[in-house]
């Protein structure tokens, strides 16, 4: 199993998660281009194409859930210290 991880397609997938801008869970779930509703969409179509090569032995299903903001919760990410 090891032999079959790619580390190029590690990097990869890195690189795409941070051109989302964020992953705050606070941050648009419509923006199709920014924020954790793209990330989110992006991930379920790569799952969707892994599914696709299984031979029906995998199914991808999207869950819908969404964070009411709370105090402990902060709307904006901190800046690093």
């Amino acid at each position: 199993m090891l032999r079959e991880v790619d580390p190029r397609r590690i990097h990869a997938t890195i690189l795409r998660l941070t051109q989302f801008g964020t992953r705050h869970t606070a941050s648009s779930q419509t923006d199709p281009v920014r924020g954790i509703g793209a990330a989110t969409a992006w991930v379920f179509a790569q799952m969707q194409a892994i599914a696709a090569t299984s031979a029906g032995r995998m199914t991808v299903q999207q869950q819908t859930f969404t964070q009411p903001v709370a105090s402990n919760i902060p709307c904006r990410p901190r800046s690093p210290t």
